[in-house]
């Protein structure tokens, strides 16, 4: 076990020095630095994971009420950035994921519908 989380730590290492990684973080920070819009921005990424977590077949119309909602912080190229940053580090972390998974004898076939 001692192996595994020396290596876990080297990962997470690894992907801090990431370009994905930093420019998330830069972003994030400078977002940060508006603490309404910051706020705002939460706001709508909870309400958002909500719908795509917790929606059914009506997600389409509820992401498209959200957008509306949110009209106002998502025009903004700072917002755009952040999500494209966010959607960025978090397909690298899928694909880490997939990465070590993949090799793996478990039963996730259990997650299947």
């Amino acid at each position: 076990m001692n192996e595994v989380m020396y290596q876990t730590r080297k990962l997470n290492q690894e992907i801090k020095n990431s370009n994905e990684y930093n420019h998330y973080v830069r972003i994030l920070n400078k977002l940060k630095e508006d603490d309404k819009l910051y706020k705002r921005l939460m706001e709508f990424e909870r309400k958002n994971i909500r719908i795509q977590t917790m929606s059914d077949f009506n997600a389409y119309e509820d992401v498209t009420r959200l957008r509306d909602e949110y009209s106002d912080i998502l025009s903004l190229a700072s917002v755009n950035e952040f999500l494209g940053a966010e959607q960025r580090l978090v397909r690298m972390l899928n694909k880490v994921e997939e990465g070590i998974l993949s090799d793996l004898q478990l039963a996730i076939e259990v997650l299947d519908d």
